[in-house]
């Protein structure tokens, strides 16, 4: 933010509802600094019944730009001065411009140019594609003229009210002429999964999945992902939801919505000071967002037993200067007996409850960020992953049967090893408990060719690189 604000600096803000989860105070403030514009950026929380207002005080207060969003980028379009074509093909705005000229402001729909410029960054080519809208929403509008634009061989929108999903194809249709194009239900994908050929690019444009709803998903059946090669959630925080997890398990090249927002952002920024932003800035600025993203210190350690939980946990501890959890430790503590007795006596059930319960009531506790190492079965429980989720950046250690065979060989302390065939039950246990994992986790790192010093480095450049 700039450091000396006087008289001559330019105010810009988002109007929205609710504001407090944006990045876009970031993003421009970034940007300000990088280019030394005199400038501050800030958020105002507007809801419907306000945005007049908010919009003539604006002016009238003289901000110099503003950024529009959820509810408000298609009611805005009938208090503005004027559009180019952008928010008139798309009927929504998400940046205005102060016009003196004009007297009032002017609207731009740079979610169009946002989304267009990250697809094109991350090697996505939509011309001849088939595509997968999900939503029917001002974001869902502005991705369909956008497909549009980019000569897509044929839409299929996707919302809970199919009606609202038809409304919008055939308002694009009369506006662009484009009638490659089907309505459905969320339940309707059934008919996507009988087109045997389909691998269509997807566009998540809801707000499932947001946090702190982090384990929702617009269609629940991981079915879904066999149409589709390459997914855009354009959520951002998180920065992978259970929808990008779930595609990319099933092979599907995924993003977020991060340089979506950010490209946006630059084009308003431009609209806003006529200047261009250069790609090292973009990128310096992209690196910034996603720090604030990372606001989460805690490391989690999960994984099937010897895995190198412990080890490395400690390792990180050392390195970090952060306190060590160990989950089996603490239960022992707590319960004051070993774990392979509370499976002798209590059975396995009762030991997960007791897990689950010293789970939450170590997340729960204030106190400074930490490391823990949690035990194997822990993330089996949704509550458990919720929770992990929820507490810090969790790292999936993945260790192959073989090598976790060598690890534990002649290790009697582990009651559920205690069979004919140790390895057998080792590959049936993990594979039984990788999607568990999986969903869990925030970073996944395979540890079989690597010593337990170079995992932990490979954790910390992971989780602090951004």
């Amino acid at each position: 933010m700039n450091s000396l604000i006087n008289a001559e600096t330019v105010c810009c803000a988002l109007l929205g509802h609710p504001v407090g989860h944006s990045l876009s105070p970031v993003l421009h403030n970034a940007l300000a600094a990088r280019l030394g514009v005199n400038m501050v950026y800030t958020a105002f929380d507007v809801d419907r019944d306000g945005l007049q207002a908010a919009i003539d005080g604006a002016y009238a207060l003289g901000i110099r730009g503003l950024n529009i969003t959820v509810p408000h980028k298609q009611a805005v379009m009938d208090l503005l001065a004027g559009t180019d074509e952008s928010a008139s093909l798309a009927g929504a705005a998400n940046t205005l411009v102060y016009s003196a000229k004009n007297g009032g402001y002017i609207g731009y729909n740079t979610d169009m140019t946002g989304l267009l410029r990250a697809v094109t960054s991350d090697g996505i080519s939509l011309k001849g594609a088939d595509v997968v809208i999900i939503g029917a929403g001002g974001v869902a509008r502005a991705v369909f003229c956008m497909c549009v634009q980019e000569m897509v061989r044929r839409v299929y929108v996707l919302n809970r009210t199919k009606e609202h999903a038809a409304h919008l194809c055939a308002e694009i249709a009369q506006k662009t002429g484009f009638h490659a194009s089907e309505a459905m239900g969320l339940d309707g994908y059934g008919t996507l999964l009988s087109k045997k050929d389909l691998q269509a690019v997807c566009f998540q444009c809801t707000s499932v999945g947001m946090h702190p709803l982090t384990e929702s998903m617009p269609v629940e059946d991981p079915a879904f992902f066999e149409v589709t090669k390459a997914v855009y959630d354009l959520i951002y925080r998180p920065e992978e939801t259970r929808f990008l997890r779930e595609a990319a398990a099933r092979g599907a090249v995924t993003h977020n919505g991060l340089r979506m927002l950010l490209y946006q952002g630059v084009a308003a920024f431009e609209h806003w000071f006529d200047v261009q932003v250069t790609k090292d800035m973009i990128e310096e600025v992209y690196q910034e967002m996603r720090h604030h993203l990372t606001d989460k210190k805690t490391i989690i350690l999960t994984g099937f037993m010897g895995s190198g939980k412990t080890t490395i946990a400690r390792l990180l501890s050392e390195m970090l200067d952060e306190p060590l959890i160990d989950l089996d430790t603490e239960i022992e503590q707590r319960v004051k007996t070993t774990i392979e007795d509370i499976f002798a006596v209590r059975g396995e059930e009762a030991f997960r409850d007791i897990e689950t319960r010293i789970l939450k009531e170590i997340a729960s506790a204030d106190r400074l960020p930490f490391i823990l190492s949690t035990g194997g079965g822990v993330p089996l429980r949704e509550e458990n992953r919720k929770t992990l989720r929820e507490t810090g950046t969790v790292v999936y250690l993945k260790t192959s049967p073989e090598v976790v065979y060598q690890r534990t060989l002649g290790d009697d302390s582990r009651p559920l090893l205690q069979t004919d065939n140790p390895l057998e039950t080792i590959i049936a246990m993990e594979k039984e408990r990788d999607a568990c994992y999986r969903s869990a986790a925030d970073v996944t790192i395979v540890t079989d060719t690597y010593s337990p010093e170079e995992v932990a480095d490979r954790i910390i450049k992971k989780v602090f690189s951004s």
